[in-house]
């Protein structure tokens, strides 16, 4: 269910972005909506991997973070100046709390910001191990996670839409879609 809508103020309808923290579940819904909805998808950590040629725990070692957040803003240009119509983007836990990366997204689609509380993305980080470069090597990834939300939420509550993990479903985006294309 959408908790939240802000007043939209976008140029492009048919772009969109999911924001939220890492291991919220942004690619896994991601491209599971983009299939139901017959959208294009782009995960924009899996673009800079293949326009830097490298991953993204080889970029943070060999260059740092601040490096990557450069790179990472040059992608998600490049992104929304190559998207045709109908494109759905993943974005990087980071993504929209650099340079004015949300302000860009929300001026070029639609920003859904998919929430969880802390435990709940310990819990699923838990069960789909991946490689995160921010997460590696935290001793206590609860007390880590739960100061970066901290950090992060006011960026995040800047989203067009707001949706809990716990509310998450296939139906909920065509909704977002129908909401967005039949507000002209």
């Amino acid at each position: 269910m959408i908790i939240k809508e802000a007043e939209l103020q976008k140029n492009d309808p048919d772009l969109y972005f999911l924001v939220g923290m890492p291991g919220v579940g942004k690619t896994h819904w991601g491209k599971l909506w983009a299939v139901e909805n017959q959208l294009e998808f782009i995960d924009l950590d899996e673009y800079i991997v293949q326009t830097e040629n490298k991953t993204i725990p080889e970029i943070f070692m060999e260059y740092g973070e601040d490096w990557f957040r450069e790179i990472e803003r040059q992608c998600l240009e490049e992104v929304v100046t190559l998207a045709t119509e109908n494109t759905l983007v993943a974005c990087g836990g980071g993504t929209p709390c650099y340079y004015d990366n949300m302000e860009f997204m929300n001026a070029h689609g639609t920003t859904i910001y998919l929430e969880a509380e802390p435990a709940w993305i310990v819990n699923n980080l838990e069960k789909n191990q991946g490689t995160r470069p921010l997460l590696e090597n935290k001793e206590d990834k609860l007390a880590y996670l739960t100061d970066l939300l901290q950090t992060r939420r006011l960026v995040y509550n800047q989203a067009y839409y707001n949706l809990l993990a716990s509310n998450f479903g296939l139906s909920i985006f065509a909704e977002i879609i129908s909401l967005c294309t039949n507000r002209h």
